[in-house]
């Protein structure tokens, strides 16, 4: 690995990208105005992120993802139905 980027492993580096999407969407209301911007709006908006990634972000995407398994195993493996008999 090369020390320039190791950097990018460090762990809070990593959790921060992980969150970075929501972080990306929540800046916006905490850090918008001037006159509002603070550190500690920095951190509202961090917890905010890190609230959002975990309770709304990540289940929807395990939901995307069994939707998508569910999907390409119905491709796969097709129930064929035979034809009913007539009576």
């Amino acid at each position: 690995m090369q020390t320039p980027y190791r950097v990018l492993n460090w762990g809070p580096v990593v959790w921060l990208g992980q969150i970075s999407y929501s972080l990306y969407l929540w800046q916006e209301p905490f850090c918008a105005d001037r006159h509002m911007r603070s550190g500690y709006l920095v951190f509202a908006a961090i917890a905010c992120a890190t609230l959002s990634y975990y309770f709304i972000e990540r289940p929807m995407l395990r939901v995307r993802d069994r939707r998508n398994r569910q999907t390409a195993r119905e491709i796969t493996d097709p129930v064929l139905e035979a034809p009913a008999a007539a009576a």
